[in-house]
């Protein structure tokens, strides 16, 4: 487990500014910890396995014609050819801001789509998946984050499933809450073209009038959406940390935005600055991995297992299906834990830049975390009590 250095307690303010930008520095070496990848990796698993079955879905009854494809592809990305390619900068940066891309896909999926159809139902319900799945483990990685850094300890990963298990409702109704202002708005665009109905012209004349009132709805609609996608690990950092309803956190997290914007912007890219060379890093691990164990298998095992140098995990003979499963489960498993690494930075990041907020902002110490810092699980059995000692025996008074 990764444990970050606890926060030198200064009374003054340039003090607490200067430790303020420092503080995102570890947000790297916290984020290695392999409880952290493990609860990205299966979040991650569980986003694709999901999307996946309603891309199946859509070969379902009533669902032909459907094109779902997309979906799945949101997050289903090859390895980057490292380190025996030279990979783009952006692709670098589009795989490390994967994970604040995510609703925004989604929605993009859904506004593209033609209101009322199969499409548009798949993208809603899609949306309501990756908010619950990452409700869930953005929180626990959010939680293992503030412990560390509060310096109260270590919190396991059965700990941190505890903690985010009974708040997922919050969880997952604070970035709902966004999207039901979104809905609100579209409510107020869609009102408004009704008015273009009236007849003998008033419609159209009212609705030219006034049309800088849906455009009004509409900029409102950017920058709520803006937010959900700049904010949305910010959510649950502030619900691991306060243990706060979702209007709270909320309140919170636009609140420390918008306040410290400059800082917000700032750290975010330092987060980014840190992250795309430790990617190249990160994904140059099992390329390399595959292609020295690839080289080593190619000494005695049969071609027919795929072996040949460079060419670990080729396809397996016809008949050999669950040989083949079993390969592509083993060799998938390295790079499956990189993007598991990138989101675990993620909401590492945003759990250390919220901390910097609140402090910045309320004053806040950053040892102050609301609820249990670790569960009965992640704590040492209590000692038993040392045995009482004898008393001393008495001491005769001496009578000189």
């Amino acid at each position: 487990m990764v444990m970050d250095e606890p926060v030198p307690q200064g009374s003054g303010a340039r003090v607490a500014a200067e430790w303020s930008w420092r503080r995102v520095l570890p947000a790297v070496r916290s984020s290695l910890s392999l409880s952290k990848i493990l609860i990205g990796t299966v979040g991650l698993l569980l986003v694709r396995g999901g999307l996946g079955v309603l891309s199946t879905a859509a070969s379902w009854p009533g669902g032909a014609g459907v094109e779902l494809g997309d979906l799945e592809g949101l997050v289903d990305r090859g390895p980057l050819p490292i380190p025996w390619e030279a990979a783009p900068l952006g692709e670098l940066s589009a795989r490390l801001g994967e994970p604040m891309l995510l609703i925004p896909r989604l929605l993009r999926f859904v506004f593209e789509s033609r209101p009322g159809t199969w499409q548009t139902l798949a993208g809603l319900v899609a949306l309501l998946w990756v908010l619950l799945v990452w409700g869930l483990a953005g929180g626990a990685i959010a939680r293992i984050t503030l412990v560390a850094s509060a310096g109260k300890g270590t919190l396991g990963l059965i700990g941190a499933i505890r903690f985010a298990v009974p708040r997922l409702g919050t969880l997952v109704a604070a970035p709902l809450e966004v999207l039901l202002l979104v809905a609100l708005a579209l409510g107020g665009c869609a009102g408004y073209g009704l008015v273009c109905w009236l007849p003998f012209g008033i419609g159209e004349l009212l609705g030219s009038l006034f049309l800088f009132l849906p455009l009004l709805l509409g900029l409102l609609i950017l920058l709520l959406l803006a937010f959900l996608a700049a904010g949305w690990p910010l959510l649950h950092a502030s619900i691991a940390a306060e243990t706060a309803d979702a209007l709270d956190a909320l309140s919170r997290a636009f609140g420390y935005i918008r306040y410290r914007l400059p800082k917000f912007v700032g750290m975010v890219a330092i987060v980014w600055a840190m992250g795309v060379p430790t990617l190249m890093v990160v994904e140059a691990v099992p390329a390399a991995w595959l292609r020295i164990t690839s080289w080593g298998l190619a000494l005695t095992a049969p071609a027919s297992a795929g072996t040949a140098p460079g060419s670990l995990g080729g396809a397996a003979e016809p008949g050999f299906h669950l040989a083949a499963a079993l390969r592509a489960f083993w060799l998938s498993a390295p790079e499956q834990l990189v993007q598991g690494w990138i989101y675990s930075y993620t909401w590492t990041s945003f759990a250390i830049i919220y901390l910097v907020l609140r402090s910045d902002v309320d004053g806040t110490p950053w040892s102050e975390l609301s609820g249990p810092a670790r569960s009965p699980a992640d704590r040492s059995p209590p000692q038993p009590p040392p045995p009482p000692q004898p008393e001393p025996a008495p001491v005769e008074p001496s009578i000189d």
